[in-house]
This record gives structure tokens, C-alpha cells and sequence, in this order.
């Protein structure tokens, strides 16, 4: 009860501005290939959904949260909107990310995800987004890009960066 009212109050006391800026880097491994090739790094719009908003809040509050772990991929095109809860087409299963935190500015202000994806038909890739869950879930992000074409077997690696910056 206590660390509850304490949370609150340190909630009543939060002045300024905070955002998340999201960068996404991808890189693509052919089948029978040992290299993985950058295809690009880049800052991105960012569309933190309705959804990964409300939820970014419950995290500030909640004792035992549950968070953003998975990563998907899809071929939807359609432009990221505030209300988005899902990928437009998903293509296979989200993938568990591995999870850390980083320094971009200030020390673990960023959260890294990191997701391998492997065809396992002909796909053309045109978005990704992160949830809390290997299905339904809240999703966080989603991000739309130009085609990535693969083929069976062919994997894709996405690093996503989250990074919590004052405005």
C-alpha cells in the first residue's frame, strides 16, 4: 500500500517533458550464407501506439508489469495510425527479442530489442512492431518501410532502439 502512494505522489511530482525516440536497423542473411549484410540504419518515425501509450503508463505504476517482448514483421503498407493494435499482415510468429538496456545519452535510456525472423516462404517485409506477448498482447510500435523481399529460409534481423528522451 504504501509503495503504491509513494509511486503516486512521485507521479504528482513529474514536471517536463519526456518521448520516445525509436531508431530500427536491419539486416539480412541470405540462406547458405555466413554474412549477415546491413541493409540500413535509421532513425524512424516512430508511431507509439494508443495502446503502448496507456500501457507505458501502467508500467510507471505497476509492481509486476509485463513487458515488451516480442517482435514481429508483416507485409502490411498502410501508414502507422495512433490506434493501431496490431500489424496490418502479419508474416510468421512474433520472436521473442533479446532484451537489454543501453546508453545513448543518459546511463539505460534506452531499450534494445533484437529479432531474427526466418522466411519460411517467399515474403515481402514492409513493417514491424513490438508487443508483451507471443500473441494478442499490447503492441508498442509500429514502423512501415519499403519492401524487403526474402525468400525461404532467408532470415532478417531487426534491432529496434527505444530510447527515453527529455524534450
Amino acid at each position: 500500500m504504501i509503495e503504491n502512494l509513494i509511486r503516486k505522489l512521485a507521479l504528482r511530482e513529474f514536471k517536463g517533458k519526456a518521448f520516445i525516440k525509436g531508431t530500427l536497423e536491419c539486416r539480412l542473411k541470405r540462406k547458405g550464407s555466413d554474412e549477415k549484410v546491413l541493409l540500413w540504419k535509421m532513425p524512424i518515425p516512430n508511431k507509439v501506439v494508443d495502446a503502448g501509450i496507456a500501457w507505458i503508463a501502467y508500467l510507471l505504476m505497476s509492481a509486476t508489469p509485463t513487458h515488451f517482448t516480442h517482435g514481429a514483421i508483416g507485409s502490411g503498407t498502410t501508414a502507422p495510425a495512433d490506434d493501431d493494435t496490431a500489424l496490418e499482415t502479419q508474416l510468421g510468429a512474433r520472436i521473442v527479442a533479446a532484451l537489454s538496456r543501453i546508453t545513448t545519452t543518459i546511463a539505460n535510456d534506452t531499450a534494445k530489442y533484437i529479432c531474427t525472423f526466418t522466411a519460411t516462404a517467399s515474403w515481402a517485409v514492409t513493417e514491424y512492431g513490438t508487443f508483451t506477448a507471443i500473441t494478442g498482447g499490447t503492441m508498442l510500435n509500429r514502423v512501415t518501410f519499403s519492401v524487403i523481399n526474402l525468400e525461404n529460409e532467408d532470415q532478417l534481423e531487426f534491432t529496434y532502439k527505444a530510447q527515453v528522451q527529455r524534450s
